[in-house]
């Protein structure tokens, strides 16, 4: 009285089957994946239409992210750097691969600016 089936399907009042799948009002599920409306995952993976995530990665069209680092096609950064191909900075400092930089210095590997009353004043290091 609980159970009704053909040569195909297997089916109470919650719950629907064949030899692979199995499903209910929200879920269905094989072997490998499961989903609902806006979710799919297997065993390593979750995604829904605007994220994917693993274990260790979360990501987007135009983001990757891990628990200390994100990026995107041209910019990484963790909690206490940034960087692109041609700049990298913190929060009081910013480099590229010719020139150094604080609020009020920069510096080469053989000069080194000072911002003193708004003059700018070389001095050789």
């Amino acid at each position: 009285l609980d159970h009704c089936w053909t040569l195909a399907y297997c089916w109470t009042l919650d719950y629907c089957w064949t030899l692979d799948h199995c499903w209910t009002l929200d879920h269905s599920w094989t072997l490998d994946y499961c989903w609902t409306l806006d979710h799919c995952w297997t065993l390593e993976h979750c995604w829904t239409l605007d994220y994917c995530w693993t274990l260790d990665y979360c990501w987007t069209l135009d983001h990757c992210w891990t628990l200390d680092h994100c990026w995107t096609l041209d910019h990484c950064w963790t909690l206490a750097y940034c960087w692109t191909l041609d700049y990298c900075w913190t929060l009081d400092h910013c480099w590229t691969l010719d020139y150094c930089w604080k609020l009020d210095h920069c510096w080469t590997l053989y000069y080194c600016w000072k911002l003193d009353l708004g003059l700018p004043t070389a001095t050789l290091r």
